[in-house]
């Protein structure tokens, strides 16, 4: 006899990105059906026309008279435990090796199939069989195979200085010293930036976008799409460029270069014709090496959305991590970043202005555990004791007349 299909849910996209070692996907069946009964089960993912499934099939037992008799069919990785059987390995419908994170890559997960009546046995009325679904994590622990990249929805807005206060801080303010001191009792191993814009639209491969049309930088389809999407542009990628604008940022102990960063895609309004690179110097133009020609500065500005890198910070592992992914003594950093001339004109503009942070995990294999661990799988554990502090004050450099 047919079961009905158990929609299990719909899973959140990129799951198949990292991995849940101490995860147990669990499938409870009660029967109190006295009869040899065989199910005959697929775990399906789908996403679109492209599906995995995996073949289940337990012999349930037999319960006692008037009692139910439970099995519990539990996915670790590549294995699936079934009480009292042996355990066996996952594979796909195509007979190749899979496993319970395969599955929970895809957009929807449902199970289907049906039980088989197969011997000698009794029915009664009003007997049945069902299940549930039940998922752990105990400890929570993650492999992430790869780098992540975070960018919260939520942005913070600086509103437009009065033209008062924006000149002092061009004519007075020499420089700007942040100091951050971070302590981190977590297991991850992150990078933390922080952005400033025009423009409340921030690209997750902010980092990756390099000079010339959208072509020219390796990044990922979906950052493409969005940015592409964000500029209603009918698909052709080459009509969004990237201006890189360097300038020599000083401080009262040093000079170094700040970047900022430009997304446009209304090129030809910013092309000064038949001017040579001999020519193109001044505070108006600026002279593009991607493309070999003069942009006009102020369109740049006005058209452009600018991407200005605030603040870059890495945040180094914990001290110690066990051979389970734990942290036994956090690491404490201290960092001063200097803010220039270029910073300060990325605040000074006369306009609304939004900040957001950047944040890049990185992938668990570059986590390295103190001392020797025979059979590190590379995964973190996160516990309700971990914290990330972060103390910092800014020191500002005026010049002032006498």
């Amino acid at each position: 006899f047919s079961t009905p299909d158990l929609p299990v849910a719909s899973i959140p996209a990129g799951f198949g990105d990292f991995k849940l070692p101490t995860l147990a996907f669990n499938l409870i069946f009660y029967n109190q059906i006295r009869a040899p009964l065989i199910l005959d089960l697929e775990m399906v993912g789908i996403t679109g026309e492209d599906s995995l499934k995996l073949a289940i099939q337990p012999q349930l037992n037999l319960p006692e008279l008037g009692g139910i008799d439970t099995t519990i069919i539990a996915f670790k990785a590549d294995t699936m435990k079934i009480t009292d059987q042996v355990d066996q390995l996952l594979t796909d419908q195509e007979g190749n090796s899979a496993s319970i994170f395969d599955l929970f890559s895809y957009d929807e997960l449902k199970i289907q199939g049906r039980a088989i009546l197969e011997g000698e046995g009794t029915l009664e009325r009003n007997k049945g069989l069902w299940g549930d679904v039940r998922i752990d994590i105990q400890p929570l622990s993650f492999i992430f195979p790869k780098d992540m990249t975070i960018i919260p929805q939520n942005k913070s807005v600086i509103e437009q200085l009065d033209r008062k206060t924006a000149e002092q801080i061009d004519s007075g303010l020499v420089s700007v010293e942040l100091y951050m001191g971070t302590t981190n009792h977590t297991p991850l191993l992150m990078d933390l930036s922080m952005f400033i814009s025009n423009n409340d639209f921030f690209p997750i491969c902010l980092d990756s976008l390099v000079e010339g049309d959208l072509l020219n930088s390796m990044v990922s389809d979906t950052c493409e799409s969005t940015i592409a999407n964000y500029f209603n542009n009918d698909g052709n990628l080459e009509n969004i460029n990237v201006i890189l604008l360097n300038d020599t940022t000083v401080t009262l102990d040093s000079i170094f270069v700040a970047e900022t960063k430009y997304l446009i895609d209304n090129l030809p309004d910013l092309i000064l014709e038949e001017v040579d690179v001999e020519s193109c110097y001044g505070v108006d133009t600026v002279w593009w090496w991607s493309k070999e020609q003069c942009l006009d500065l102020n369109q740049i500005n006005s058209l452009g959305s600018f991407y200005g890198k605030m603040v870059s910070l890495s945040l180094d592992q914990a001290e110690n991590i066990d051979c389970d992914g734990n942290v036994l003594l956090p690491s404490n950093i201290d960092n001063t970043i200097f803010m220039g001339n270029t910073e300060l004109k990325w605040i000074s503009r006369p306009t609304d202005l939004y900040l957001s942070p950047l944040i890049t995990i990185y992938g668990t294999d570059n986590i390295e555990p103190s001392g020797q661990c025979s059979s590190y799988d590379s995964r973190i554990t996160i516990n309700p004791s971990d914290y990330l502090e972060i103390l910092s004050f800014i020191r500002m450099v005026l010049k002032v007349d006498n």
